[in-house]
């Protein structure tokens, strides 16, 4: 149980742009420009089943990359200004648990 809550800690610190990639667990603030995610994206949420689903956010430079990775999927959207958006595929119904992974990459 508390694994499983290091590492849902861990992906929500991954999701706020607070975490180092190096994955040792020490939090740093970043200077460079960062990325938020939409509020709504949250643990515990729902996405809509056989639908396209929107992931978005703000922040960000223009230019810069973002990638969404989810259930297979692995989604690369450019940001514009101090806004990013991508579109998953589709998916199936499914009780599991899953983990987004969000990344942000300097131009």
């Amino acid at each position: 149980m508390l694994r499983r809550l290091a590492a849902i800690i861990t992906a929500m610190l991954l999701l706020t742009g607070i975490a180092n990639a190096e994955g040792t667990g020490r939090v740093k603030r970043n200077k460079d420009p960062q990325i938020k995610v939409s509020c709504i994206f949250c643990d515990g949420m729902v996405l809509q089943r056989e639908r396209e689903v929107r992931i978005f956010g703000g922040g960000g430079r223009a230019g810069d990359t973002v990638t969404v990775e989810f259930a297979g999927q692995c989604v690369q959207s450019v940001c514009g200004e101090d806004r990013w958006e991508v579109t998953l595929a589709p998916m199936e119904a499914c009780a599991a648990d899953r983990e987004m992974r969000i990344t942000y990459t300097l131009q």
